[in-house]
């Protein structure tokens, strides 16, 4: 392999030159230095590229469980504004048993208020009936 690669040195030398062994040595060399430096290049993009797709998988995880969340804030959204819808209507309705709860009470108060004045008023009229008939 090392004469290919000799002959393809000889091949790019113009043809007036010829190169010494020590020459062709030294080419080798400064082409092996240049092979590495761009496998040790292909290298790093190789593990960039690497660490890139391993990312890439990270943040559609994370993008999955994001989405996840997401349906799931929405369906709690849901539930809760269903919830608040009934729990307005049972308000309306309490508020209207309220009202009419209220006028019953203050009704029977007033019939109370009555009846005890009413019984106030007997009780006078009896007491001064028999304060009448003990001073007659």
């Amino acid at each position: 392999m090392r004469t290919a690669v000799v002959a393809m040195v000889f091949a790019q030398q113009p043809a007036t030159t010829v190169p010494t062994i020590k020459e062709a040595v030294s080419t080798l060399d400064g082409l092996r230095k240049e092979l590495e430096a761009k496998q040790a290049a292909l290298s790093t993009i190789d593990v960039a590229e690497r660490s890139l797709i391993e990312s890439l998988g990270t943040l559609d995880e994370s993008l999955a469980t994001l989405d996840d969340a997401r349906r799931d804030a929405e369906k709690k959204l849901r539930d809760l504004r269903t919830e608040i819808a009934v729990i307005e209507r049972s308000m309306g309705l309490d508020e209207d048993e309220l009202a009419h709860l209220r006028m019953r009470l203050d009704a029977r108060l007033r019939a109370m208020l009555a009846d005890m004045l009413l019984q106030q008023a007997e009780d006078e009229a009896q007491f001064f009936r028999a304060l009448k008939a003990a001073v007659a």
